[in-house]
């Protein structure tokens, strides 16, 4: 197996490599078994993201509902769980 040489180890920093084709710092991260990475030109950038990235709130933050969609959604898994003399 062949050794890549694209990347580059940063001394001190955890979950973050320097890009050599590119130039450029990716920050990386692994939550629940899923990776996330982003690239960065600077190293605080890259550091302050793997500080601050939680993965659930980038999916909150692209989904939108109604008040109608958000009742519904609440109806079907919330209180379809609950005994009758609870709703």
């Amino acid at each position: 197996m062949k050794s890549s040489n694209r990347y580059q180890a940063i001394p001190g920093q955890t979950g973050i490599r320097k890009d050599l084709h590119n130039n450029r710092y990716e920050a990386y991260k692994t939550v629940n078994g899923k990776r996330y990475s982003q690239y960065f030109s600077r190293i605080p950038d890259a550091r302050n993201w793997r500080l601050t990235f939680v993965p659930t709130e980038e999916k909150i933050a692209t989904k939108s509902l109604t008040m109608k969609e958000l009742i519904s959604e609440y109806k079907i898994n919330h209180l379809s769980r609950q005994a009758l003399s609870t709703q």
